[in-house]
């Protein structure tokens, strides 16, 4: 199901990521944001998409969650980037 959302949802896939990585952020899991940090970043998302994308949960979610999510997505992208 998943795989038939992401390809005819309507989105590319970078934007889909982004979306997704602020889903899981705003649900307060790290490890599912970490895991899409990488696809995003495969997908053409910069480290500033991938860190707004978690930041914008704030707004509906506030602090809960979303500093451990920060960091999770941010080593993992940068774990991608040295790669």
């Amino acid at each position: 199901m998943a795989g038939s959302i992401e390809k005819d949802g309507g989105l590319d896939a970078k934007t889909f990521q982004l979306v997704y990585i602020g889903i899981k952020a705003a649900a307060g899991e790290p490890g599912a944001v970490a895991a899409h940090a990488g696809f995003a970043k495969k997908a053409g998302a910069t480290r500033e998409e991938v860190r707004g994308a978690v930041l914008v949960s704030l707004m509906t979610h506030g602090v809960t969650g979303i500093a451990s999510s920060l960091s999770a997505a941010l080593e993992a992208y940068d774990g991608i980037c040295n790669q």
